[in-house]
């Protein structure tokens, strides 16, 4: 859902900065899914160990 968000926005701002979007918007597009993948990835491994009671 955020991708196609962010994919509907970023091509719309690029445009108004005066870069061309088909190809600016891809790369965004990768990192911001990237970052958001980890983040949640990160949250869940968190909640995991805390979960569980793991810790050193």
């Amino acid at each position: 859902m955020f991708a196609s968000v962010f994919g509907t926005f970023v091509p719309l701002t690029l445009e108004k900065f005066k870069i061309d979007p088909a190809i600016a918007t891809g790369p965004f597009i990768s990192i911001t899914n990237d970052i958001i993948g980890m983040l949640i990835y990160m949250s869940i491994s968190s909640w995991l160990i805390i979960a569980f009671g793991i810790s050193h």
